[in-house]
Parts: C-alpha cells; structure tokens; sequence
C-alpha cells in the first residue's frame, strides 16, 4: 500500500480540481436562463439538459489520466494496478451519483449505470479539425471555432435548440411567442462566450495576439464568426428574425469584457463571465429580439451597435499590444 497509496491520494486531487469545471454556472448567463424558466415552471427540464452536459466530461475514468509514459516507469506490480483501477471507479463523480442514487431510490441498477459509463466513458477529443474556412479571416476563423467547441456552451446550446426543433416537428402548430423565446434562449446560453471570446487564448496566447501584425478588429470579427457559425445554425430552424438581433447585441455587449478583463478558462467547462454585466447583456439580448421581430428596422440600429462596438474595443485591444510593446 505504501506504493499505491500516493497515486491513489493523486488521482483524487486531480478529479477533486477538475470538479472546477462546474463553477462556471455561478458567472454564467445560463444562471438567468436557469431563474427564469424556473419562474415559468420549467426550471427542472433546463436543469436536466444543462446537468447532462455539465456531466458528461466528468464521468471519464479516473484511471486514464495517469500519463501513460510514467506508468511504465513506476515500480508496480499487476496487483498494484488493478487495485489502482479499482479504486479509480470511486473516484469517479459518476459513481457519487450512483451511490446516492441507490440511497435516494433503493435501486442497486443504478450502480451498474455508473460502472457503463466509468468503462467506456470515451474522452473528449484533444482538438476538433476542419478543412479550411474560406475569406480572408479563414484560418482564424477555423482556430476559434475549433477552441469554441472544446467549451461546454456550445453543447447546451444545442440541446435547447435541438429540443425546441423536436416539440415543433411533434407540434407544427408551436407558437411564435414561444419560438421567439427559445431562440433567444439559445442566444443567451451562448452569449456568456461572447464575454469570453479569450477564454483559452487569455494569458500567453493574448500575448501572441498582440505580437501579430493584426488589427485588433480584425482579431474580434474572426472570434465572432466562428461564434455566429454555431448560433446561427442552431436557432434560425426555429425563427429567422430574433436570434440575429439577439446575437449583435450579444457580441456588441460582450466585446467589453473580452477586451479589458479577459479570463483564462479550462478545456470542456462552461465559462464564467461577470454576473451583472451578464445580466445587462442577457436583458438587451431579450428586449433586442422582442423589438425586432415587431419591427425588423431595428436590426439596422443593432448592426451600427455591433460595428461601433467592435471598431472601439479592437482600438483598445491595439492600444493594448502598442502599451504592451512599449515596455
């Protein structure tokens, strides 16, 4: 025990740490989404689908993160390992959930559930690849889209959008009030990257940024198409006018925090924005939709917003890289 014990007591802090991904919600717009579906009585199927994504990355066995190249370097025998195997099943959050499941229910099945998922949890790809994006910001384009799909709220996103075209396919009839809703429910799981646009660029990789012969508009009009190419596909099916309007203000509000407080954020959690600012921008992004779907004219007013906006906040990030460079 002597030589398993340290590894073991290892394993643990790195899935106690790793539970971190999880602390997003509390500064995430998804908090609001969160209040107020549950005002409508909808609070537990959010819950649901925000849960079954926050989850899944956390159910991966314990055992593979034990870097292969030092396993066969340490003095263990075969028992040592299968003991360290057995033991990493408890770690899992996955096997947390069972056991209090089997508590709350009486239902040992659960703990086969959990054993399914440990065994052949496959892990997240390190890096997802496209085939070049065309126009003059492709492969920024295609670098920010691949690090926005490595964060957990494109993948919330989808299954709001994704079960709001379900309910309309089994009733045509759906009405527009709650099409509207949706879509801009969609927007507003998003919205909290448009905060976020650094989120794993922040620190050495902004750095790199401002080293790049690059205007710094240029830099944000990359990060918010990759962001529009995931918006616009999961809300237009469900209504044409809303969601656009949503998503200009959402970038225009969301370039503010991106520029002066970037954050650093960690491969497959959901980010974590600033909560009152989020709330603001929550509310245009609400209140953008509503008036432009009564009135389209209003999408020229938020696209002038979105271009002020992104103008001034690439201004600042070149004033950045110029302070930076003066040092």
């Amino acid at each position: 025990m002597a030589r398993i014990w340290p590894i073991i007591r290892a394993l643990a802090r790195v899935v106690v740490r790793e539970q971190h991904r999880l602390d997003g919600i509390r500064a995430n717009n998804l908090f609001w989404v969160l209040y107020l579906l549950g005002q409508g009585g909808a609070g537990m199927f959010v819950v649901l689908l925000v849960g079954a994504v926050a989850l899944f990355p956390l159910c991966s066995d314990p055992f593979r993160k034990l870097p292969v190249e030092r396993l066969g370097t340490w003095p263990l025998t075969a028992r040592d390992l299968h003991i360290i195997r057995a033991a990493s099943v408890f770690l899992s959050p996955a096997a947390w959930i069972a056991i209090a499941a089997i508590l709350w229910t009486g239902r040992p099945q659960f703990l086969l559930l959990a054993f399914f998922l440990i065994a052949f949890a496959v892990p997240f790809p390190k890096s997802l690849a496209f085939r070049a994006v065309p126009g003059i910001f492709g492969e920024l384009v295609r670098k920010n889209l691949r690090e926005l799909l490595n964060l957990l709220d494109p993948y919330v996103a989808l299954l709001f959008s994704v079960s709001t075209i379900v309910y309309r396919l089994i009733r045509p009839a759906m009405e527009v009030e709650a099409r509207i809703t949706m879509s801009l429910v969609v927007i507003v799981a998003l919205s909290t990257c448009a905060q976020c646009l650094f989120a794993l660029d922040a620190g050495p990789g902004l750095d790199r940024y401002r080293l790049m012969p690059i205007r710094g508009w240029r830099v944000l009009v990359a990060k918010h198409t990759a962001l529009a190419m995931i918006a616009l596909p999961l809300t237009l099916p469900i209504h044409p006018i809303a969601p656009i309007a949503g998503l200009l203000v959402s970038l225009g509000f969301g370039n503010h925090m991106a520029v002066t407080s970037p954050k650093l954020h960690t491969r497959w959690s959901l980010t974590a924005g600033s909560l009152i600012p989020g709330l603001f921008q929550s509310g245009a992004i609400v209140a953008a939709g509503l008036n432009a779907t009564r009135e389209p004219i209003w999408i020229a007013a938020f696209t002038l917003f979105y271009v002020a906006s992104t103008l001034f906040y690439g201004w600042r990030l070149d004033s950045q890289s110029r302070g930076q460079a003066g040092r």
